[in-house]
């Protein structure tokens, strides 16, 4: 087994670690960790000052001490330079018993609380609740995840400097996957303060049913998720300072459903005019165009009160369940009902889909109705207090925005992500029926697979190619039209939104990504798809600083040379924007972007390399 294979696979190992090592009284001399793994010295362990930066591993936040590590990361040069890292920090108060679940579970978030000890902060908590990542090509998926879950994470160089711009990235995975990544690469690379989060998901995150009102409206907004994101905010304008950061110089910034995020934070009334942050960047993510009110929510939850009753009591058939449903709902005893199930049931109902996957957890759930959705989507609820009664793009169309620069773009084929990931939520007679191979070819596609041998053969499927993975329904070049379809209107989308708030005069700098060097078959199945340019943001190429897996399968020693000039080139771009809200304003950058202007008269720049070298182009 190769070692990007062996890494691929220890890395999910490692996300299901969930250790957190708390001290009672402060600890002056405290273990030295092991050089070979940290590099970390005893002289390194000086508390700092509260509210300054000392260059120390111990560091004075709101809520007391706390002790993090020295962690050595590889440079896209291939040298080696040393962090600090600071991994599950509180940012809110967390429920650690089943009696605060039930009090804290979709409420607010309060302030995380104080501290008299020293808290080791060294390896990151718990993802919130989720079912099994799809990403780990994993055929024994478990659901993940604790309601203990709210911490951050906190990169930054082995420097003195102070006043380092921040950047807090909200992770995507459509919001009901995935938790705050690793960003030692980005706070290496381009000398900053590199935070990011877990924050509450699917219905945890978003939800209200009757009967959990409580008067308070930020309680009875239902957003929770986003309430998550406002406090985290508040926690490192109150907290950036002691890490070497500057508040006044915070980047928000978030890919796919994290991109969703930050656009509900932009246009949440809670943020304006309070400099909680001062730029924006957002990634593969379109912007919200409809609105959805707490009865819409409501009416979720009666469907999925349903389900449980379904589930729970066999005597009831679907319809007469969802009669039952609507009655406990009218009665206002939805919310008494679900601020006491357990968490792994709330998971088991909200994500049915690849139940067989779930069996040992969720073995009680039955068929359901043809006409009967296996999924919930929760989007947050448009309230007027969190969010604004209209929707985000007439809130951007009416200047009702936080108006700060933003840095935003998409890939040339967005949909080739979803188009190739049905085998993660289809059975195999499904995918049968499609004339897909079976699950467990593409797990062994995905995981064993070498992008520097293509044309090695795989255990029962050969040498693969596109026609193999490719559904009947589209052969290679039916797919390819497919999706240039779908990126333009990807595009449309763009030149609206862009339009819209150049009118408010807000300095917008669009991209376009185009790089799909991958070796055959993925140059064609995966493509410039959607989180294909998040390893060159995130300055890595490492398995380990890569979220989503779709993408290690097309690095090779081959693509090596141009990958790396155009991550280098890419950030140039972040580096100054970060800085200056401007990508042109620092560094020399490779060529100027000229920021957007309206939908009539506008340029993007396009990100693209060769083998060698990158390519960056300025067009439509």
């Amino acid at each position: 087994m190769n070692t990007k294979v062996l890494s691929r696979r220890l890395r999910f190992i490692n996300r299901l670690i969930a250790l957190l090592s708390t001290s009672i009284f402060l600890i002056v001399n405290f273990m030295v960790l092991s050089p070979s793994a940290y590099a970390a010295s005893e002289s390194e362990v000086i508390p700092n000052v509260e509210g300054e930066w000392s260059n120390s591993l111990q560091v004075n936040t709101s809520e007391g001490t706390i002790e993090g590590i020295v962690r050595n990361v590889n440079t896209l040069d291939d040298a080696t330079t040393p962090v600090y890292a600071w991994l599950g920090i509180p940012y809110t108060k967390n429920p650690k018993t089943p009696q605060e679940v039930s009090q804290l579970r979709w409420k607010a978030p309060q302030p995380p609380e104080i501290r008299r000890g020293l808290l080791k902060t060294k390896v990151r908590m718990p993802q919130c609740p989720q079912p099994p990542d799809p990403d780990a090509f994993d055929m024994n998926g478990q659901i993940q995840g604790s309601e203990d879950c709210r911490y951050a994470n906190i990169w930054r160089p082995k420097t003195i400097e102070k006043n380092l711009p921040v950047y807090v990235d909200i992770h995507g995975g459509g919001g009901f996957l995935g938790q705050g990544q690793d960003l030692a690469h980005i706070a290496a690379e381009h000398n900053v303060v590199a935070i990011s989060f877990n924050y509450r998901l699917s219905l945890l995150g978003i939800f209200n049913a009757p009967g959990l009102e409580t008067g308070n409206p930020l309680d009875d907004s239902g957003n929770f998720a986003i309430l998550d994101g406002l406090q985290l905010l508040e926690w490192v304008q109150q907290n950036a300072t002691a890490f070497g950061g500057d508040p006044n110089l915070v980047t928000l910034g978030g890919y796919s459903a994290g991109g969703s995020f930050v656009w509900a934070l932009m246009t949440s009334p809670l943020t304006q005019g309070r400099n909680l942050f001062h730029r924006a960047v957002i990634n593969s993510v379109p912007i919200r165009t409809e609105i959805n009110t707490v009865t819409d929510n409501n009416d979720t939850s009666r469907r999925l009160l349903t389900h449980y009753l379904y589930e729970t009591d066999r005597s009831l058939n679907f319809d007469d369940a969802s009669e039952k449903a609507t009655q406990l709902h009218q009665m206002g005893e939805s919310g008494s009902i679900f601020r006491n199930i357990d968490t792994t049931t709330l998971i088991c109902l909200v994500n049915r889909i690849r139940a067989d996957d779930l069996v040992d957890q969720c073995g009680y759930l039955r068929p359901l109705p043809e006409k009967e959705s296996s999924l919930f989507i929760f989007p947050p609820n448009n309230d007027g207090i969190t969010q604004p009664l209209v929707s985000e793009v007439q809130a951007v169309k009416n200047g009702d925005f936080e108006q700060v620069p933003v840095l935003m773009g998409a890939t040339q084929q967005e949909a080739k992500f979803f188009t190739v990931g049905r085998w993660l939520i289809f059975d195999d007679s499904k995918l049968k029926e499609n004339g897909q191979p079976s699950r467990q070819q593409f797990y062994t596609l995905f995981n064993q697979f070498d992008p520097d041998n293509p044309t090695m053969p795989l255990p029962g499927i050969g040498v693969p190619t596109a026609e193999f993975i490719l559904p009947d329904s589209l052969p290679p070049a039916k797919y390819e039209k497919r999706q240039k379809i779908a990126g333009t209107i990807g595009t449309r989308l763009l030149t609206t939104l862009g339009a819209n708030a150049a009118k408010s005069h807000v300095p917008i700098f669009v991209y376009r990504f185009l790089w799909k060097n991958q070796p055959k078959p993925f140059e064609t199945v995966v493509g410039a798809t959607h989180t294909g340019d998040l390893p060159f943001w995130l300055q890595t190429f490492e398995a380990d600083g890569n979220e989503y897996q779709m993408q290690p399968v097309g690095f090779s020693r081959e693509n090596r040379p141009g990958r790396i000039d155009l991550a280098k080139k890419m950030g140039v771009y972040f580096r100054n924007f970060l800085r200056n809200g401007d990508p042109n304003v620092g560094e020399t950058p490779p060529r100027r972007w000229t920021q957007w202007r309206n939908a009539i008269f506008f340029k993007r720049m396009h990100f693209n390399a060769s083998d060698n070298r990158a390519d960056l182009v300025m067009g439509r």
